[in-house]
């Protein structure tokens, strides 16, 4: 008398919830078929098996442990309160064509769950990046993955070499996503190629523009700049000056000639 009493109040709360419109006709959802004395009837329905399972078989003779889903149906395992014996204490089936929007179905526990975000903010990642001759490293400051969106925080560690490129060092480098999407991911940078050698000691280009290697070899001298130059001024000079000199004078005397310099009088 005191399950039929808890089963009928139960049922009637359920109906009450779900006559509200909670489910639209296409979501899914489970109903369950219970067994009592021989006798099969229908129960109702509840958004997840373990919910209706557990909601009409807790009682004072029989207690809901698990229930065991097989794709759209399932059973409800429960216990005696008496010896703990467990036995299936009625049949589940799944209805209706989809989950709510925003939502996805969890074929473990056959309810609707809430989709995870697309791109969670703060979520990291890495990526290998370059740098050459202890240059910065080329790594782009956002990248798209998986349709998200990660900016670029640092890199870690010390670089490894490449053998075979001297100069060229590879480095993992830090990124973090900024809660944004994208549409394509962002492909790895490629490897760069190993740096010239330096210049050896006479070859071409050992000394720097502007510097010429000198006769020794080994050293480079600063070329002189264009134009410049040390050469004699335009029309300089000394001469004699014109009829000048020291003689006697017409008619007797002394006087100076016309002209400077030193030279006979006319």
């Amino acid at each position: 008398m005191t399950f039929l009493k808890v089963f009928i109040k139960r049922f009637f709360i359920l109906a009450l919830f779900f006559s509200s419109g909670a489910f639209a006709e296409d979501y899914y959802y489970w109903s369950l078929r219970s067994t009592s004395q021989g006798t099969s009837f229908s129960i109702t329905r509840a958004a997840t098996p373990s919910e209706i399972c557990s909601s009409v078989s807790n009682t004072d003779v029989r207690q809901y442990v698990r229930t065991e889903l097989n794709g759209s149906s399932g059973n409800c395992i429960v216990k005696s309160t008496k010896n703990e014996n467990q036995f299936i204490g009625g049949n589940v089936s799944r209805y209706g064509t989809t989950c709510p929007p925003n939502t996805e179905y969890n074929s473990e526990t056959g309810e609707c769950v809430p989709e995870p975000e697309q791109c969670e903010a703060g979520m990291p990642t890495t990526r290998k990046v370059y740098s050459v001759n202890g240059g910065p490293v080329n790594a782009p400051g956002t990248i798209c993955e998986a349709s998200c969106l990660y900016d670029y925080q640092d890199r870690m560690g010390i670089g490894l070499g490449l053998p075979d490129k001297p100069g060229v060092v590879a480095f993992s480098a830090n990124y973090e996503s900024n809660g944004s999407s994208c549409d394509s991911d962002t492909p790895p940078p490629e490897e760069p190629d190993a740096p010239p050698p330096d210049p050896e000691l006479g070859d071409p280009g050992f000394c720097p523009p502007g510097y010429a290697l000198g006769a020794d070899g080994s050293t480079c001298y600063k070329l002189p700049d264009d134009g410049g130059g040390t050469g004699p001024g335009d029309g300089g000079g000394t001469g004699p000056g014109d009829g000048g000199g020291t003689g006697p004078g017409d008619g007797g005397g002394t006087g100076p000639g016309d002209g400077g310099g030193t030279g006979p009088g006319d």
